[in-house]
């Protein structure tokens, strides 16, 4: 018997598989999973079902795929509806055709476990059904709030709505500030026992140094902004650069780096040069993750204003490196990053007002930019509390293996040792 995962093939992981070659991009909380899984020797199928043409463009049928650098069975399940215009209906006949190839696999196999993620809900729904021990896996749930603001929303997403009603043997979900908890407490089954924990952090190799300021011929003693995130208008890119606007006749000099993720820059650049601010910011598509954590280390103040949640994997790095951090307040309406508020302490990182972005960035860091030693401050700060709060990836990965032998295992206490506790949203030692 196995253990069989489902979940959309992402960007992170697409060149890998059409490569043939391990390399993963972000989604480090699933990436290591399956490394821990292939290093343990336990027998994994995972399948990537496709949810748009963009997925599965190297892939026309059901593809098996091989890694010599893994130990895991990959398969691709393509995008069957890309010639359907109407995107309602091509998604309920690609679901449809997708969801038939996954009951063939439940009936042609023995799995001791189910694992899939939100996306594929409808799955998790068929495999509980069937009474195969079955694990949800949210990592965060952004917008997934929005679905149950209305009538209307519950009504066109159905699935999601049913699927969460539905009581399965564990519900795992990462905590990066969401309302996680709030949405599980009102709309998960009671019956479901869930856990809610922090990613972890790696351990990096310092011998791979090098110097940001001679590399971007920044002078000293001018302190160096980071941002890291997609150039979406979730992540804050448009207030921090019209903040950064604001800035520009600041008396106190700056520096701005903005790590984008792979995303068009094309306009962020023009922005830039049309506000005479080439000076001040320096623009990289992509950092690999070799030489990222540099980026923490050598810059001075980390800017986090995501408009879903700030306890990302961006800002775990930066508490590991010691930042004083900027990022937005809790969402008092909708309870994003409560959680983060009560997990990190106003006297540890500075908050900005989410619903005066421009206005109060502008009056915070004019404030730190012109203060050095504030910045110093915070730093000290955040080291000592970076000391209890992160835990490393072995750790963490650990942890959710053992929460999955649990599951295996079919251990009747299961609610009672992982419910949302103050210890399963950190450094959890609920199961030794």
């Amino acid at each position: 018997m196995s253990y069989l995962i489902t979940t959309r093939l992402f960007s992170g992981l697409l060149r890998s598989i059409e490569n043939r070659e391990w390399a993963p991009i972000g989604m480090p909380a699933f990436y290591k999973l399956l490394e821990a899984l292939s290093e343990k020797k336990i027998q994994t199928d995972v399948i990537f079902f496709c949810k748009s043409k963009v997925e599965s463009k190297c892939f026309s049928k059901i593809t098996n795929v091989k890694l010599s650098e893994l130990n895991i069975n990959f398969v691709v399940v393509p995008y069957y509806a890309s010639k359907i215009k109407s995107t309602t209906l091509s998604t309920i006949v690609n679901d449809t055709i997708q969801l038939i190839y996954f009951f063939y696999r439940l009936l042609r196999n023995k799995y001791k476990l189910v694992y899939t993620d939100k996306i594929n809900l409808n799955l998790a729904i068929v495999s509980s059904l069937l009474q195969i021990p079955t694990v949800v896996r949210f990592f965060g749930i952004a917008n997934l709030k929005n679905y149950h603001k209305s009538i209307k929303n519950i009504l066109l997403s159905p699935t999601i709505y049913l699927g969460l009603k539905k009581k399965y043997d564990l519900v795992i979900c990462t905590e990066d500030g969401s309302p996680s908890e709030y949405l599980f407490k009102k709309h998960l089954s009671k019956k479901t026992p869930y856990a809610i924990v922090l990613n972890g952090i790696d351990k990096y190799n310092r011998s791979q140094q090098f110097s940001i300021r001679e590399k971007y011929n920044f002078k000293k003693n001018i302190p160096i902004l980071l941002f890291v995130g997609r150039l979406t208008r979730d992540k804050g890119i448009y207030e921090l650069i019209e903040t950064i606007k604001r800035l520009k006749n600041f008396p106190h000099p700056f520096y701005l780096i903005l790590i984008c993720g792979g995303s068009d820059t094309c306009l962020l650049k023009k922005n830039i040069d049309d506000n005479l601010l080439t000076d001040n910011i320096r623009i990289e598509k992509f950092v690999s993750h070799e030489i990222i954590h540099e980026y923490y280390r050598q810059c001075d103040i980390y800017i986090s204003l995501n408009q879903y949640a700030n306890l990302s994997n961006t800002v775990l790095e930066a508490i590991q490196e010691c930042k004083c951090i900027v990022m937005l307040d809790e969402d008092k309406f909708d309870h994003t990053d409560k959680i983060t508020k009560e997990l990190v302490p106003d006297d540890i990182v500075i908050r900005i007002d989410r619903f005066n972005i421009i206005e109060d960035l502008y009056s915070k860091l004019t404030h730190i930019i012109s203060s050095p030693e504030i910045i110093e401050e915070y730093s000290n700060k955040m080291r000592q509390f970076a000391e209890t709060f992160l835990w490393s990836w072995d750790e963490r990965i650990d942890y959710e293996l053992k929460l999955l032998d649990m599951v295996t295992k079919k251990q009747n206490d299961l609610f009672d040792k992982i419910n949302y506790s103050a210890k399963s949203r950190s450094r959890s030692k609920a199961i030794t």
